[in-house]
């Protein structure tokens, strides 16, 4: 999916240069289908990882250290949910800890 829409912009990109801009940029396939497939590639790299952290994530809400979060008074269901609304960057600083 993510290749399809490289190709796209692409060619959008293409056609705004040389129709609405007057550019006169050459159309390269091997650059395309090669950025196309390294962007899909990226893609699926990124997506595995970030759904292993959101599984860290949800395992560390799970736990036996959610059993410890109740002696303060946290429910486990409280704690998945103030997680949730922590920024990426903070999301990744408690996983790299």
């Amino acid at each position: 999916m993510t290749f399809a829409f490289v190709l796209i912009h692409r060619f959008i990109y293409m056609a705004i240069q040389l129709q609405l801009v007057g550019g006169s940029e050459a159309w390269i396939w091997s650059h395309t289908l090669l950025s196309a497939l390294v962007n899909g590639l990226a893609a699926v790299v990124l997506f595995a990882a970030l759904d292993k952290f959101k599984l860290r994530i949800n395992g560390i809400a799970n736990s036996e250290n959610s059993r410890s979060l109740a002696g303060l008074g946290i429910s486990p269901a409280g704690f998945r949910s103030a997680v949730a609304s922590l920024t990426p960057a903070t999301r990744l600083n408690l996983i790299l800890r």
